[in-house]
């Protein structure tokens, strides 16, 4: 018999409660088979993971109703977390002119519009290093002598090729290009809830344009019918701009000249064909889908498209599933790129130019491949420890 500290028997402390057991322990019964069927691994089929999302069904009627509760509590506690996200674009658009008063007096340095003063560099010229300004000559004001070099030349093509992802869409006919790219610049809109991203450039012998736009849309609110499934703004769509090259400069495409023999005269003629070539530019040139999500949920996006087109209609426009998964392969990058200029590249555009942000993310990439093979290292110790009591267990049989 249990006792409290002071020697007084619990029975004896214990109120008079008629308590139906057999009943509580039903309940209770049914409480853990449940949690047993919420706890299937995560390696079975797909009806037995669906008969664990909705096991709790299998609970009592009282622990049914309460789970129903927390539900309603989710979706008010997503709904607040949606709130929050709001004042934070608020807090973005409020901010957005100061940080654009940094971001033109960078651009002012990389274009040579401005030529710093001694004041303005005093900073280490890198993390190791603690130059004197003295040693750093005041050009200000001064005649440019001849070969003088203006501003920061490929500063921002210097950034797009080598940064990851972005660098994966740089191609070698894109080089020369992206040398007159001269700025970067994100602005934030709430009609409609997005982003856009311009890319300035000096006048040129590739196309016309002196801006290049690329504009995301997201949404913030939770969907009406499927509102516990919110995980904070998301990009819908996007859509870029049309690049009005000049004559035979489209890095997007390729010019293949083939010659073809008439099967009856044998007379050969010369043919021209376009093809398409992957190119950085053709990010301003994404897949026109109505999107409802920028991961998974792409892949339902894209069979609710086909599946309003009959079969003929589907050969006929030449769809097929590798085609089908080259478009969400291509949305994603293309996301994930938009969301990397926007919140990493466009702020920290110089570390990433002196190579100091790339260090930081090697070192984060080292950690996270240490700790999976600190992982791996440990499942295979547990995987030699089963296998020696197995075959303790094997020679304690025979």
């Amino acid at each position: 018999m249990d006792m409290l500290g002071d020697g007084v028997d619990v029975a004896d402390k214990a109120p008079d409660v008629d308590v139906d057991v057999k009943k509580d322990t039903i309940e209770v019964d049914s409480v853990v088979k449940a949690v047993d069927n919420l706890a299937l691994s995560d390696d079975e089929s797909g009806d037995e993971n669906a008969e664990k999302e909705g096991a709790y069904l299998e609970m009592c009627p009282e622990v049914q109703k309460r789970v129903q509760a927390l539900r309603k509590n989710q979706k008010d506690i997503l709904q607040v977390e949606s709130n929050f996200y709001k004042e934070i674009h608020q807090l973005e658009l409020k901010f957005e002119k100061l940080y654009h008063e940094k971001f033109d007096f960078r651009k002012s340095i990389i274009t040579g519009s401005h030529e710093p003063t001694n004041d303005e560099c005093d900073f280490p010229l890198g993390r190791n290093v603690d130059e004197p300004l003295s040693a750093v000559q005041d050009t200000q004001g001064k005649e440019k002598k001849e070969g003088f070099i203006t501003g920061i030349p490929t500063f921002w093509a210097t950034i797009l090729q080598t940064v990851q992802p972005i660098c994966t869409l740089v191609e070698e006919q894109d080089i020369p290009v992206l040398a007159h790219l001269m700025d970067i610049r994100c602005e934030n809109t709430s009609e409609p809830l997005g982003f856009k991203l311009f890319f300035g450039f000096s006048p040129n012998e590739f196309f016309e344009n002196d801006v290049l736009v690329k504009t995301y849309v997201l949404k913030n609110d939770p969907d009406p019918e499927s509102p516990l499934t919110y995980d904070g703004p998301e990009i819908i769509s996007c859509e870029g701009c049309t690049i009005r090259w000049k004559e035979g400069k489209d890095t997007t495409i390729s010019v293949v000249e083939k010659k073809q023999k008439h099967k009856k005269t044998g007379t050969i003629r010369t043919i021209t064909k376009t093809l398409k070539r992957d190119s950085f530019f053709r990010f301003f040139s994404p897949p026109g889908l109505p999107l409802i999500h920028s991961h998974p949920i792409l892949n339902v996006v894209m069979m609710i498209r086909y599946l309003f087109l009959d079969p003929a209609d589907q050969t006929k426009e030449g769809t097929n599933e590798d085609e089908e998964d080259d478009i969400i392969d291509t949305l994603n990058l293309d996301f994930e790129i938009g969301q990397a200029l926007r919140e990493r590249i466009i702020p920290r555009a110089v570390l990433f130019f002196t190579g100091e942000a790339l260090e930081d993310d090697d070192d984060e990439n080292d950690t996270d491949y240490a700790t999976d093979s600190e992982d791996d290292e440990g499942e295979a110790a547990e995987s030699v420890d089963d296998d020696v009591d197995e075959q303790g267990d094997q020679r304690t049989s025979h």
